[in-house]
């Protein structure tokens, strides 16, 4: 992910520094301020302790505290922090991407974003962002030299990247900026780390929304690769269901499967410009290259209401459009984020070393036929955990057991209808877990739906305001399809 210029003045280049000191002593240091978007953004670091008992380091962590721009002081008693996923993904640099969406979630409490360990701009630097043209053989060939580095030069235990670690954080970062009470919005992995803060913490957590949820019982390993696919076909047959209701790409499927067909005999360079990404000067498409881009678009909810025309356009060879080169953006940063030393470490902390490696690939073979893309995802992701593990570097672990939040916690579930990473069964059945949640599907959303619909953010204020008050319900069930659109 591009870190934005702006912010990143702000942080690197701050002219001073002054510190908050919370009840535990512990201090997070003020390192620069801005007002933008009609937000007055304080970026602040924190030192937590790797608690490792061979290791004497600390994460530096960076945070932004956000509130309107005309308050200069503290709006709330109650903190909203906002939990990002990936697992370790920057949330920082979605600020710039997203200013509507967080200054709406500030206008009623302060909300803090943070960077987890090893993401954006809090270390240790655990993946390169910026570099869009390495191949991930070459970061696989890399990655066990990369590890010994980190563990023997830098002395950072592997085994601190975790989610039991991430939550723990969340509240050190309440801790030191005086919070006593959080509502925690999880997003994709963050809902992990999320539920997991509630259940260690839930004399500090008032209430959670957990918007794409990973349940406690998902297995990155086990029938993952075949969840993915359904994803992909709940798509076209999306599209298919609005074709036969007058919506247009009456046949998309069809026309889908022969373009990837003539890519995999003959694939085809397409000249491609974007300014976030000035190294890449043209894309290659493949058959599987257009599955991934199928695959990733489903991840940006606000791009799926353009991604037949769009792809219609590259069966053609042509990226002219503006939603165009938004779908290859998203495929570039996917790829190169899924690359990432810090994704993998993450989910091998979390899910244990016991790993079935027989059934993981005999499902990765069952979809090479459906999706190639998605197959040579996987084995990508197979091989990258299979190198963690035979690296020796991280002691044989358990499957990490990932608590549900207490049962009358006030819990709100989302869930996008052609998610393709989390499915509506998992949000269904977390809600079935839950029965004092409330669960709502926002239809033709992807991966991801809060920051999709302006009312989205103002029924989620709603929430938190007053779970009991069931108004905010109401608007998220009003929510419309937008359909397919025919011309830009």
């Amino acid at each position: 992910m591009k870190k934005p210029s702006l912010l990143m003045a702000v942080i690197i280049f701050a002219a001073g520094s002054c510190a908050t000191t919370g009840s535990d002593g512990r201090q997070a240091r003020q390192i620069g301020a801005i007002d933008e978007y009609g937000l007055r953004m304080e970026f602040y670091s924190l030192e937590v302790p790797a608690q490792h008992p061979e290791h004497e380091v600390s994460y530096e962590l960076v945070g932004a505290l956000l509130r309107p721009e005309s308050e200069r002081r503290r709006k709330s008693e109650r903190l909203t922090v906002f939990v990002q996923g990936g697992p370790g993904e920057a949330a920082i640099g979605l600020i710039d991407a997203l200013p509507d969406f967080f200054a709406e979630m500030a206008a009623d409490q302060d909300v803090l974003v943070i960077d987890q360990r090893g993401a954006g701009f809090s270390g240790p630097a655990l993946g390169d962002y910026e570099n869009h043209d390495v191949a991930i053989s070459d970061i696989l060939r890399d990655l066990p030299e990369e590890l010994a580095r980190l563990v023997h030069e830098d002395g950072f235990p592997l085994e601190g990247i975790n989610s039991r670690e991430a939550a723990r954080d969340i509240i050190a970062w309440a801790d030191a900026l005086g919070y006593e009470y959080l509502d925690l919005y999880g997003i994709s992995y963050g809902t992990r780390i999320a539920m997991t803060a509630a259940a260690h913490y839930p004399d500090r957590v008032n209430s959670l929304i957990l918007d794409a949820p990973v349940i406690p019982e998902h297995r990155f390993y086990q029938e993952w690769p075949l969840q993915l696919a359904d994803g992909m076909d709940a798509f076209f047959a999306s599209v298919a269901e609005r074709a036969a209701a007058g919506g247009g790409f009456s046949g998309f499927r069809e026309e889908y499967l022969e373009a990837r067909a003539g890519f995999a005999a003959e694939p085809m360079e397409i000249p491609f410009r974007h300014p976030a990404f000035p190294e890449v000067e043209a894309i290659e498409v493949d058959d599987k290259v257009l599955d991934m881009m199928v695959f990733t678009g489903l991840y940006q909810s606000l791009l799926i209401p353009y991604m037949p025309r769009v792809l219609r356009g590259v069966f053609e060879g042509s990226l002219q459009r503006r939603q165009s080169l938004g779908l290859v953006a998203q495929l570039l940063i996917g790829n190169t984020y899924h690359g990432t030393m810090l994704y993998h470490l993450w989910i091998f902390n979390d899910t244990g070393s016991n790993i079935d490696w027989e059934a993981f690939a005999a499902d990765i073979e069952a979809i090479e036929d459906r999706y190639p893309g998605l197959a040579y995802i996987k084995a990508n992701f197979m091989a990258f955990q299979q190198e963690i593990a035979a690296s020796g570097l991280i002691a044989e672990t358990a499957p990490e057991v990932h608590p549900l939040p207490p049962a009358d916690m006030p819990v709100l579930i989302l869930a996008g209808e052609l998610d393709p990473a989390v499915s509506a069964r998992d949000a269904e059945a977390l809600h079935a877990a839950l029965p004092e949640s409330s669960y709502v599907m926002v239809p033709q959303a992807g991966h991801g739906v809060a920051y999709i619909y302006t009312a989205l953010p103002q029924a989620l204020r709603l929430f938190l305001a007053d779970p009991d008050n069931r108004q905010y319900l109401d608007e998220l069930r009003e929510l419309q399809a937008p359909g397919y659109l025919r011309i830009f």
